[in-house]
């Protein structure tokens, strides 16, 4: 609502059985508002920022507006989420820019990948101790075909990424994508990790992104798609682990079960979560049916 310009009140609760809420609400019936303290937010230029931080913050976006950045953009607003959508006249000036591509092209490629490919993808998965929980029912398991499936849509994803100067990527999936091949998650996840099976270009005499993840933003959500190249650049400026990811913030409150007395937040989802992420990394990683 904010993005389409509509005012708008909000208000929450447990139970919607406390004061604070029933009182908002009150409010909210008589005068069509309702507003809530927001002291604990602070304008930036009022925060004392550390000058090596702010050196390194203002050297990358100085990168970000000299070189450019190229988000690469599957069937942009296919599943209709209004807010994954940055107008470009608001990203432009950042120095970043969308190249809309085609998930019926993602799907194409994937058909010109060759099984012999596919499988020194699936082998390289199987040779870093990942485990797929493998069935025989195409229609409710999981198989080593789609797994396949799945490995030709990574090196389909990394060319089409290349052939654009892509620097990410977000793929749709739900939408079109879903009656033609397997899940995306496993291409996300890997994409989204430094240490992921090498693809070569169509002619065998490039590896292309070498050494590098390919950040991928999940369900072409762009906000997250630019978030998360600014945090891969600002980790990879501090020399720190690269990977990252998109994440929910499903809950927050205090730890009700006294493992800490600290304020916890949840975070759920991520089909593009990188192996990195996980304990143990590749061997920490299973592979089941959605």
């Amino acid at each position: 609502m904010t993005k389409a310009g509509i005012k708008y009140s909000t208000l929450w609760s447990d139970d919607f059985t406390d004061k604070y809420f029933l009182g908002r609400l009150e409010k909210w019936l008589k005068t069509g508002k309702c507003s809530h303290a927001t002291k604990h937010v602070k304008k930036f230029a009022d925060v004392k920022v550390p000058a090596a931080v702010k050196k390194t913050g203002e050297k990358l976006a100085a990168e970000l507006i000299k070189d450019k950045a190229i988000l690469g953009v599957f069937d942009e607003g296919c599943m209709g989420m209004f807010n994954a959508i940055i107008p470009d006249h608001l990203l432009n000036p950042t120095g970043v820019f969308k190249e809309r591509l085609s998930q019926s092209a993602l799907y194409y490629e994937s058909t010109q990948v060759t099984d012999k490919e596919a499988k020194e993808v699936y082998d390289w998965y199987i040779k870093k101790g990942m485990t797929f929980h493998l069935g025989k029912n195409e229609e409710t398991e999981l198989t080593k075909n789609q797994i396949l499936l799945q490995c030709k849509m990574y090196i389909a994803a990394v060319r089409i990424a290349d052939d654009f100067g892509c620097h990410t990527i977000g793929i749709q999936y739900q939408q079109g994508l879903k009656d033609l091949l397997p899940a995306s998650d496993l291409v996300e996840g890997t994409l989204n990790n430094a240490d992921r099976p090498p693809v070569k270009s169509r002619d065998g005499k490039r590896v292309l992104y070498k050494g590098q993840p390919i950040p991928h933003f999940n369900e072409v959500d762009e906000c997250a798609g630019l978030d998360g190249l600014m945090t891969y650049r600002v980790h990879k400026e501090m020399k720190q682990p690269v990977e990252n990811t998109l994440h929910d913030l499903r809950w927050g409150d205090w730890d009700q079960s006294g493992t800490t007395e600290d304020y916890v937040w949840v975070f759920l989802i991520s089909g593009s979560a990188p192996p990195a992420h996980h304990i143990g990394g590749w061997k920490g990683s299973d592979g089941l049916r959605q």
